[in-house]
């Protein structure tokens, strides 16, 4: 069964999930919505999709089996209400909302569907952060206490809607899906702090620091920042995971893929890949695809509906969840227990 597809969105990223449905050989892109048709001709030619400025055209055409939502934040669960209504099984993009008022309601939509409903935490594909979640089931590490996770990138002029969601919302979002995920465990409390170093005047928080501690002990630390030099390639940005366990420890760069791990068992290894490409550039290669190898579960899933989706509407509303208590966090001074977060029990 070749699953015919529809995308909403034709920015940046939107063309990259395009690239990759298409490259997974899975399905046929049937439809594009895009702001602005008349710029995107070229991908009618490349894979014979119709473009249209209007999603709900893609939502009504009987020969689409899902839609991969890609478009204004603000716009995403009106877009998902309307396309699982609409009997389509539905890829979203994380954040899962910018409100917990959305992110609610898409939930209650993806409840009552009985529709694939899948949200792209891309870092759950990571070839590096994949190869880390095998070594945890095969114990290496025994039992994880400490972590931290560490993402920086270049100062620069962001789209509006980044600036204006922040980074609570939009970039936290991969860290403590990362760090849930490893853990197979819930946020019990939050301590951070934050502030906008660069840009004072604009109010931006551009730095932040969060501690968390989950319910089996663990404590997890947060760093994310968006004032690296603008010089700096992204192949240099810092994105640095570190994991203490039992019986070892273990570091990687979630970049270059390079981990090591030493352990009662083994000593020192190596269990990793040598890079993780993608995108519309291949000038780095196509071996591991993160984006590429997501459209190609969702695609899978769409076809073998006992396949769960990676990443869970719940599980994703859990991330926005922690994320907002940061947020408090860091805007109250004090520490922030989950029960005092809107939304509980959806995971």
């Amino acid at each position: 069964m070749t699953v015919t597809i529809g995308v909403i969105g034709s920015g940046n990223f939107g063309r990259q999930l395009i690239k990759a449905f298409h490259e997974t050989g899975l399905c046929r892109i049937k439809g594009i919505a895009a702001r602005t048709p008349s710029k995107h001709r070229d991908m009618t030619e490349k894979y014979g999709a119709v473009i249209t400025d209007n999603y709900t055209e893609l939502l009504r055409d009987n020969s689409i089996d899902a839609i991969s939502v890609c478009g204004p934040l603000e716009l995403q669960a009106a877009m998902v209400e309307e396309a699982l209504a609409a009997g389509k099984h539905v890829l979203m993009e994380k954040p899962l909302a910018a409100t917990m008022d959305d992110a609610l309601r898409i939930k209650a939509a993806a409840d009552a569907s009985d529709k694939l409903a899948m949200v792209g935490f891309i870092e759950r594909f990571n070839p590096a952060l994949l190869r880390i979640k095998a070594l945890l089931r095969q114990d290496h590490l025994g039992k994880v206490f400490r972590l931290s996770i560490k993402r920086g990138s270049r100062l620069s002029e962001r789209t509006p809607w980044m600036w204006e969601v922040g980074m609570y919302v939009h970039i936290l979002g991969h860290n403590i899906d990362i760090l849930r995920w490893f853990l197979d465990d819930e946020v019990e409390h939050v301590y951070s702090e934050s502030d906008g170093f660069m840009r004072p005047n604009r109010k931006e928080t551009d730095n932040i620091c969060c501690m968390l501690r989950f319910r089996n002990g663990a404590i997890a630390v947060m760093e994310d920042s968006w004032t690296l030099s603008p010089k700096m390639p992204m192949e240099e940005n810092d994105c640095r995971l570190d994991l203490i366990g039992e019986k070892g420890n273990l570091s990687t760069n979630m970049l270059s893929q390079m981990t090591s791990l030493c352990c009662e068992d083994k000593g020192w290894f190596y269990p990793s890949v040598l890079r993780w490409p993608g995108g519309l550039d291949e000038d780095g290669g196509v071996v591991s695809y993160a984006l590429k190898d997501e459209c190609a579960y969702f695609l899978r899933a769409v076809r073998d509906r006992k396949l769960p989706p990676l990443s869970s509407v719940g599980s994703a509303l859990e991330n926005l969840r922690v994320a907002m208590a940061c947020r408090k966090s860091s805007e109250e001074g004090r520490r922030v227990h989950m029960s005092e977060i809107e939304g509980a029990g959806h995971v």
